[in-house]
């Protein structure tokens, strides 16, 4: 059977995000209000406004889009038609500054178009069409020839099928003809299944129990593990690999002893900076990783600390 179209889910499949849980995002977001004062809560109070906002319209409208949900927003938070806006505005900007390419499935994207085959995206979400297209044509992932079906705006969404049988038909083929690819193991694999599409499953776009556990803790961490979490996933999904073997060792290694080590490392430098130190060693052989990952750290929040590394027995 020749396929005549390739799907393909956005979000964890095509692209991701810096964090674990994408509600993470409405945490920094949070952050990032009460800083310009829009809000007096806490941001994790924000984080559960955000999110209860989205699942009332939901509730009542099915697919919403995000002005949908900040109607909802400014009327619990009191803010008028310019303070939503504003911070309608606020939250795509911190959702573009959190979105990733994910390399393997930009290849296949790549290896698909030379030979000339038709592609198209859709996702279930509440964002635009626009603001996705962006996204992905920032990362050369979408052409003028490749089309997004986008829940809040067909009205129509993956869970229940109902996205699907739309691009059967704005497609004008049949089911059987269309390879779709996806993380979510019932909207993308048993939904489309059942519909008749091919599948081509993506389960290594969700988080593993190693990067569920650091997720888990966001709240606590103010989403450091969070994020943690998300390189984590970004990290693993850069590194190909070959054997059962190799897979366990790049997931540990990503998702425990990455995470390990930087949180140590950050605890050091925080108390370099409560001592003032000038000068920070690393003794051979076990401290070279962790000079390494300072060095790192110590540029990106410029610390001022010379750091050296001691040749020890």
């Amino acid at each position: 059977m020749k396929i005549k179209i390739y799907s393909f889910d956005i979000f964890d499949t095509v692209l991701t995000r810096i964090v674990g849980n994408p509600t993470v995002l409405f945490l920094f977001l949070g952050k990032k209000l009460k800083d310009l004062s829009f809000i007096k809560c806490l941001p994790e109070e924000f984080l559960n406004y955000r999110i209860n906002a989205e699942k009332e319209m939901r509730a009542i409208y099915g697919e919403v889009t995000l002005s949908d949900i900040y109607k909802r927003l400014g009327a619990l938070l009191k803010w008028n038609e310019i303070e939503c806006k504003k911070a309608m505005e606020i939250e795509c900007k911190l959702e573009e500054s959190f979105i990733r390419p994910i390399p393997v499935v930009k290849e296949r994207l790549e290896n698909l178009r030379k030979k000339a085959k038709r592609i198209i995206f859709l996702s279930d979400m509440y964002l635009s069409s626009n603001f996705i297209k962006e996204q992905l044509e920032k990362y050369r992932l979408l052409t003028q020839k490749d089309k997004c079906y986008i829940s809040c705006e067909e009205k129509k969404s993956k869970i229940d099928g109902g996205l699907f049988r739309y691009i059967v038909s704005s497609e004008g083929v049949f089911s059987k003809y269309i390879s779709h690819c996806g993380n979510d193991p019932h909207s993308d694999i048993e939904v489309p299944k059942k519909i008749g599409f091919n599948i081509e499953p993506f389960l290594e776009g969700n988080l593993n129990r190693y990067e569920k556990i650091l997720d888990s803790y966001a709240l606590e961490t103010e989403g450091l593990s969070s994020i943690m979490a998300g390189a984590s996933r970004l990290t693993r999904l850069s590194i190909p690999v070959s054997t059962p073997e190799e897979k366990a060792l790049r997931d540990v290694a990503a998702g425990v002893m990455a995470p390990v080590l930087t949180g140590f490392l950050l605890w050091i430098l925080n108390r370099v900076q409560e001592l003032s130190l000038k000068r920070l060693y690393f003794i051979s052989r076990d401290g070279y990783i962790l000079l390494r990952i300072a060095r790192k750290l110590v540029n990106k929040l410029n610390i001022e600390c010379e750091l050296r590394y001691l040749f020890g027995s």
